[in-house]
């Protein structure tokens, strides 16, 4: 997780800061006062006319309160112009956080061309005046380069300067900085005590990242009842990622029961507070039918939404989509152009899709020398299935010699990943003797793998060896088991088996109507060897 250095936003908050500080002039003092007991009760129009008394009564800080009372549209009609009018003043009347003021009007560009430069030097004349936002927004400047060359180093001085003030802004960047390692050692501990100062400095962000401590076992023992209480205490005080996060936790069911009605409302509430990955997360809801009816149509929304706003993972669900033609018309070359744009913005699935789609020719030229490069690129990236790629090249002898060890050593790599496929493939290797002596019991160890890792044909060929005794003695009841995990994953040949277990009584009562049922489902998949052993049934 880094900073957000899209837009620097004029707080409320400022403010505060406004009214607080400095030393309050004997005429002005009461309209001061009246200003700030009105903005604190958000009665904005009456802190905009006592602001306006404080400011005509000479008063710096009512001039600074102006300003941010028509950056924010308070009171009076939003106004950039006029807001950097009365922070100049402001600061020239000796108010250091009108500086800072008048630097994130600069920043973001607000009424005037965005200048980074002229906004990094209203940062620094604050700093100077010794004001915590200055010090903490320069800080900001140099971690993103913004305006000033990236120095993390000069980052990391300025946000400790401001937290020596009680910035519990600063507080988090330093926590954040040290959990990366940017400027810094990389230090989990040191991060996880900074998250709890900012909370002490009144910063309700660093709930959600002590949250995240906790969740990760970072900088401390991992506590998921912690995780939720924190992330709770966030998502209570309006915190996007902390909603986000909950809905992660629901969904996987980590220290709670797995609930995914409700990680489709926190995820929703979290979109609903502009984090935009959680469409990504709706959107494999919907796709996976998890919690709620299955709906690619919905899935593919959630998916564009996302898209919309710039979430790269969102490109490669939507290639997915248009690949398999689910809730759209089957589309190769929009599946490739979407699976591009994630690979452009460096998705290492998005490689392997890619190369694919060159090793197919779906949507493209078939093009075995680009799905080698493709699959390459991915591993490189510490993709599984880059290497399950690899892997199925060098077996198949596709645009490279064909190379068993090869394939072998690829297919490992990706096994030792948690690669599903990968298993799988192995275990077919050892059943067919490619590359090795054939030898059902190392297969049915590899297949078992892949089967706990819900590969539907893993799970069929463990099933399998169970029914014809390959590997393992016969095992009618074990056969059933795996199968029938298969089948609920619409594996076609699992419904073959079953249906001959149930017609032969192998392990189960015979049942010719249920094993007619089990031969329709691999018929209407394209089994032709269960068509035929469905019409022998219907004409006994």
């Amino acid at each position: 997780m880094v900073f957000n250095d899209r837009v620097i936003k004029v707080v409320g908050a400022l403010v505060l800061s406004v009214a607080l500080c400095g030393a309050q002039s004997h005429r002005g003092e009461k309209f001061l006062e009246k200003a700030l007991e009105y903005y604190q009760q958000k009665n904005y129009d009456k802190a905009f006319a006592y602001s306006k008394k404080a400011a005509n009564a000479g008063e710096a800080q009512g001039y600074a309160m102006l300003g941010t009372l028509y950056a924010d549209g308070q009171g009076v009609r939003q106004d950039y112009q006029k807001a950097a009018t009365y922070y100049q003043k402001a600061g020239e009347l000796g108010f250091a956080s009108a500086y800072t003021g008048l630097g994130l009007i600069y920043a973001n560009g607000h009424g005037v061309a965005k200048d980074y430069k002229k906004a990094v030097a209203y940062f620094q004349k604050a700093a100077d005046m010794g004001d915590a936002g200055g010090h903490y927004f320069l800080g900001h400047m140099y971690f993103s380069g913004q305006g000033v060359s990236k120095d993390y180093f000069k980052a990391l001085e300025h946000f400790q300067r401001a937290t020596d003030m009680g910035d519990g802004r600063a507080y988090l960047s330093l926590g954040i900085m040290y959990l990366n390692g940017q400027g810094v050692v990389k230090d989990d501990e040191k991060a996880f005590e900074y998250f709890q100062g900012a909370v002490h400095a009144g910063n309700i962000e660093g709930y959600y990242w002590l949250g995240y401590m906790y969740a990760k076992g970072r900088g401390v023992a991992k506590d998921y009842e912690k995780a939720r209480e924190y992330y709770q205490e966030a998502a209570d005080t309006g915190n996007g990622m902390a909603y986000y996060a909950l809905g992660w936790m629901y969904a996987r069911g980590d220290g709670v029961e797995k609930d995914y009605k409700k990680a489709l409302e926190y995820y929703q509430k979290a979109t609903n507070l502009g984090v935009a990955d959680a469409y990504v997360d709706l959107g494999t809801i919907y796709a996976n039918g998890h919690g709620v009816a299955k709906d690619y149509k919905k899935a593919l929304e959630y998916y564009q939404k996302a898209a919309d706003a710039g979430v790269a993972e969102s490109y490669v669900n939507l290639g997915s989509l248009y690949y398999e033609g689910k809730g759209v018309k089957k589309d190769y070359k929009k599946a490739l152009e979407y699976f591009q744009k994630a690979a452009d913005a460096g998705i290492p699935i998005a490689f392997n899709n890619l190369g694919d789609l060159y090793e197919k020719g779906q949507g493209v030229k078939k093009d075995y020398k680009k799905a080698f490069q493709y699959y390459q690129k991915a591993a490189d990236m510490g993709d599984s299935y880059g290497f399950l790629g690899l892997g199925d090249l060098y077996r198949g002898g596709l645009g490279v010699g064909k190379d068993y060890f090869k394939a072998l050593e690829y297919y490992q790599k990706s096994a030792d990943m948690g690669n599903d496929y990968a298993y799988l493939n192995l275990g077919n290797m050892y059943y067919k003797g490619q590359g090795v002596v054939k030898n059902y019991e190392k297969a049915l160890e590899y297949f078992k793998k892949g089967a706990d890792l819900d590969n539907a044909q893993a799970c069929y060929q463990v099933g399998h060896m169970y029914v014809v005794g390959e590997g393992v003695e016969k095992d009618y009841p074990e056969a059933l088991e795996y199968l029938k995990k298969a089948a609920k994953m619409d594996y076609a040949l699992a419904y073959q088996d079953l249906g001959d277990m149930y017609a032969n009584g192998h392990g189960v009562g015979k049942d010719t109507e249920m094993a007619s049922e089990y031969y329709k489902k691999a018929c209407d998949m394209g089994e032709e060897q269960s068509c035929k052993n469905a019409k022998k049934l219907s004409a006994r």
